[in-house]
């Protein structure tokens, strides 16, 4: 679709702008959150943060705001595994993995353990829990698969 909308002499820059450089004030909001409440463990390499339903209430969060902010996190030099928690209201947590080395950490076998799955360097799941119980049991087993 990008590569027709180009042969009928779209903007490459106005198209890219529009996709990719534009977003609510609630994602910088967020992204602050993110940054104040990230949590590094193993020796730096796991990176992860959580969202709770009274944070995503405050500040109005929809699903598409945390989109690639653990891709952003992952970015970190020393991070090897990036993972995203957010609480839902039905008592489950979504669990967002992304891995910089499948050799290191498949996410995609982590999450299996949680009834998740995806591709080796980008994985979810979906587990039933408290958020907080959650993350310890998840980052509990990306430990034992990296260490």
């Amino acid at each position: 679709m990008a590569a027709d909308l180009l042969r009928m002499g779209a903007d490459c820059g106005v198209l890219s702008s529009a996709v990719y450089e534009r977003y609510p004030y609630r994602r910088i909001e967020l992204l602050k959150e993110l940054l104040g409440n990230l949590r590094m463990t193993v020796d730096d390499q796991v990176a992860s943060w959580c969202l709770d339903l009274k944070t995503k209430e405050e500040l109005s969060i929809k699903p598409e705001d945390s989109e690639n902010l653990s891709d952003l996190i992952r970015g970190i030099d020393s991070v090897q595994v990036a993972v995203f928690f957010e609480e839902l209201k039905d008592c489950s947590v979504r669990v967002s993995m992304r891995s910089k080395d499948v050799n290191l950490a498949n996410v995609s076998k982590i999450c299996s353990h949680f009834g998740g799955g995806g591709h080796p360097l980008a994985s979810g799941a979906r587990v039933n829990g408290e958020l907080h119980e959650v993350e310890e049991r998840v980052l509990d087993e990306i430990c034992n698969t990296i260490t």
